[in-house]
């Protein structure tokens, strides 16, 4: 059984300008220990997908669908009270991490505190649980470490800071939005080589969410690709390299340099994701898809199952 499923997750944004359609019916699932990585340009609704499980989205949100966690299914407005309950355990790391940090206290003291109060440790056993946490993402000397102010330690370090604090409130489900962005790519492979250990080591299943197609058919088990708020594609990490088929996989994985034969022309993708302001009713990618149909611009093609990965297109490779 999936450890967690999004069932027509729906999310808008009412504004003076107009309501932004964010996220259109996204269904997904992640396994036990599995990683699940999430792919699209900026705009295509992996982040207020992901922020929408945590309860993230704030007041102006209007959020729908199902969410079932462990066998137990609620409506996307019940995840705050769910999460704190304790009934859906699930931690997220930011993509800044700096900016995920309190500039004047001590990253120990920040890891503590979800120790102390998310999980009732006293102050003693709250500062052992700190080192130790810190040790266990690859951070050496963490009995000094502990007392460093987030400006004292380089980029990836906090990266690793904010991995603990994530770690510390024992989650099953850990969503990672962006994680490695900004950090070189020394850091980069050594953040998913922790977190695949994590996983490893620990059962804990990871949504990674990344605009680096590459990166994550490298790392994750499973990718969904999403474009103008819907899921286009899903299939294993495999699967996508080797025969995706949908136009916009395709169409990523064609802009990666390492994909094209040597000094040969990029290829692009015209035209950019718009912004839904009304409800969509046709194919989201018909504007700048190549093997656009009238059925496409008239109709929103259903996310099938295929094989043994899922798709959205009237006409795919």
């Amino acid at each position: 059984m999936s450890l967690m499923s999004i069932d027509n997750l729906r999310v808008r944004f009412p504004s003076a300008a107009g309501t932004v359609f964010a996220v259109n019916g996204v269904s997904l699932s992640i396994e036990p220990g599995e990683i699940l990585g999430i792919v699209g340009e900026s705009g295509s609704g992996k982040s207020v997908t992901c922020q929408s499980l945590m309860g993230l989205l704030g007041p102006r949100a209007r959020a729908s669908g199902r969410v079932t966690y462990d066998g137990r299914s609620v409506e996307i407005g019940e995840i705050v009270a769910l999460r704190r309950a304790g009934g859906f355990p699930a931690a997220m790391i930011f993509q800044d991490a700096v900016a995920g940090l309190n500039p004047i206290r001590t990253v120990g003291s920040q890891i503590a505190e979800v120790f102390r109060y998310g999980r009732g440790l006293s102050p003693a056993e709250a500062g052992r649980r700190t080192v130790a946490g810190l040790a266990a993402v690859g951070i050496r000397d963490p009995e000094q470490r502990v007392k460093a102010y987030p400006h004292q330690l380089s980029g990836g370090m906090n990266q690793r800071v904010t991995i603990a604090m994530a770690l510390a409130a024992e989650p099953r489900l850990l969503i990672a939005d962006e994680p490695t962005t900004a950090l070189d790519v020394t850091v980069q492979a050594q953040i998913c080589a922790l977190l695949r250990r994590l996983v490893d080591e620990t059962g804990v299943s990871v949504i990674f969410i990344s605009h680096d197609l590459d990166l994550v058919t490298e790392f994750c088990d499973r990718v969904a690709v999403m474009y103008a708020g819907a899921v286009a594609e899903v299939g294993t990490s495999r699967q996508l390299k080797e025969a995706p088929r949908h136009p916009y996989t395709r169409a990523l994985f064609a802009a990666i340099p390492g994909h094209r034969p040597a000094f040969s022309t990029l290829e692009e993708i015209p035209g950019e994701i718009a912004i839904q302001g009304a409800e969509p009713t046709a194919c989201g990618f018909a504007p700048r898809c190549a093997r656009v149909t009238d059925l496409c611009r008239r109709e929103i093609p259903p996310l099938m199952a295929e094989g043994a990965g899922r798709l959205a297109c009237f006409n795919p490779h």
